[in-house]
């Protein structure tokens, strides 16, 4: 019995690393030649396992694969440079500055990926259907994040993590606006400037 669960799990721990390895080379090859112009053998080749596998785990091949990292990389790594480590909480204001700034230089970096994202939303108007459900994420370390900051009051919203998750939507995507489209905010610091007073309204900050 005691081997039978062994085996199991060793066939659980490879199908997880192929299927991480089958991720960081679609952002490899993403980032490095653009979503359009990778194919799902390209994948399989740089991920060292058959195209078949590819499609086995990823049925819908490229754009289930960019939801994947959406749900196992960047969302993650957006919750982290919102969460970042700090020992000080009385400036609301310059946390949401430095966030914001940060947010926008990760998007520039990932600017391939977040195209991919668009382009493969487009193509399934189901992309995005059930996201929020399969991600996990500690929404009482947030919650005791956000409570440290002077001035802003969780009390006054019934579900946090909703609103949460809304207010970063509504950051990530003006960013995405910003970066794929003509904008009015003809710099970086002008588009940060006005999400911090967005935000600001938004959590209902008292200065």
């Amino acid at each position: 019995m005691a081997k039978k669960s062994q085996q199991k799990t060793a066939r659980v721990r490879d199908k997880d690393a192929k299927i991480a390895r089958i991720i960081d080379a679609t952002i490899s090859l993403i980032e490095a030649n653009g979503y359009s112009n990778v194919t799902t053998r390209e994948i399989a080749r740089a991920a060292e396992v058959s195209n078949g596998l590819v499609f086995k785990y990823f049925p819908d091949g490229k754009p289930e694969i960019v939801k994947a990292i959406v749900l196992k990389k960047f969302v993650m790594e957006i919750l982290n440079i919102y969460t970042p480590d700090m020992d000080e909480f009385d400036d609301f204001r310059g946390y949401l500055r430095l966030a914001i700034s940060d947010s926008i230089a990760y998007a520039r970096k990932h600017r391939q990926i977040y195209s991919a994202i668009t382009i493969a939303s487009l193509s399934d108007t189901k992309f995005f259907e059930g996201l929020e459900d399969n991600i996990i994420v500690d929404e009482s370390a947030i919650q005791t994040f956000l409570g440290k900051f002077k001035g802003i009051d969780l009390d006054g919203h019934k579900n946090l993590w909703e609103f949460t998750t809304q207010w970063l939507d509504l950051l990530n995507g003006a960013i995405m606006h910003h970066l794929f489209y003509p904008s009015a905010y003809t710099t970086d610091e002008k588009l940060v400037d006005m999400l911090v007073e967005i935000s600001v309204k938004l959590w209902a900050l008292k200065e």
